[in-house]
């Protein structure tokens, strides 16, 4: 049971970073998608019609079913009349224009009163992909930051490992004179010193 929670809470987590990773993308494709088409004129127009949405949404724990707290979210769907022409087009933007929308609004139109136009002065998008990239850039920069901060606490102990096993071997009485060597505990105590000799010849060259 344990098990099955933490391959739950693992995966779980994986997908919300993986979520939040993407986010950035989503935000471009949408602001991408309302760049005007090649050979589309811009227009003005006023505002006839508008109708503001509100959406209550509530965030939920999964340790308790009643909503931690709630969100408002607005959507302004409008009616725009063409200057100097009958031609009717609509829109929506993701905010709650009540008291802020501007007497002319300009946006590129297609020529088709049927598509939806999207206004030059809604610059939600364009808002939600810079703070998108920002917060993941930040992200990223913390998680660069941690993984340094790691490798130098690593060299450290490594450092401090190598000080402590190179005192050890200093502990030893040290025999220069191979000639003069007549036991094994000589010629051990010689392996010895070559060997810590070569390990700080490697630990220079590091």
């Amino acid at each position: 049971m344990r098990m099955y929670r933490w391959y739950k809470s693992t995966v779980g987590s994986l997908v919300v970073f993986m979520l939040f990773m993407l986010w950035p993308f989503v935000t471009t494709v949408v602001y991408l998608s309302r760049l005007p088409q090649p050979g589309e004129p811009l227009v003005q127009g006023h505002i006839i019609n508008m109708e503001v949405q509100k959406t209550i949404i509530q965030h939920y724990s999964k340790f308790n079913r009643e909503p931690l707290y709630s969100d408002n979210s607005y959507t302004t769907y409008l009616t725009i009349k063409i200057v100097n022409t009958d031609t009717i087009v609509k829109t929506f933007v993701q905010e709650d224009w009540t008291g802020k929308a501007p007497e002319v609004v300009s946006f590129y139109y297609s020529g088709d009163p049927s598509k939806m136009v999207f206004l030059q002065e809604d610059t939600l998008p364009l808002r939600n992909m810079l703070s998108a990239w920002e917060l993941v850039g930040f992200f990223l920069l913390v998680i660069i930051v941690i993984f340094m901060m790691i490798l130098f606490i690593f060299n450290m102990l490594y450092k401090r490992a190598a000080t402590i096993r190179a005192n050890e071997f200093q502990a030893y009485p040290r025999n220069d004179d191979y000639s003069e060597y007549t036991s094994d505990d000589e010629f051990s105590q010689s392996a010895r010193q070559e060997e810590f000799e070569t390990f700080l010849k490697k630990l220079d060259k590091s």
